[in-house]
């Protein structure tokens, strides 16, 4: 999980906070926002996990398995 949630930070920094909100600035910077992005979406995907897990008849496990035989099967042809 750490490093989905690194690489979306990443993302995030080098691809519309450097550039459009704040060029420029030092690297200390975009490391902080950078580890801040992180701990972001690390709360959105356990607050997603937690409102998933109350729908009734619809675990978290379902819906992980759902979504992997939604993307494998594309990814495998």
């Amino acid at each position: 999980m750490e490093p989905g949630l690194n690489k979306n930070a990443g993302i995030f920094v080098m691809n519309f906070y450097k550039p459009i909100l704040r060029k420029g600035r030092s690297e200390r910077e975009y490391l902080l926002v950078g580890k801040l992005a992180s701990l972001f979406f690390g709360g959105m995907v356990i607050l997603a996990a937690m409102v998933l897990e109350r729908i009734q008849g619809v675990g978290l496990f379902n819906v992980m398995m759902l979504f992997s035989s939604m993307v494998a099967i594309p990814f495998l042809l």
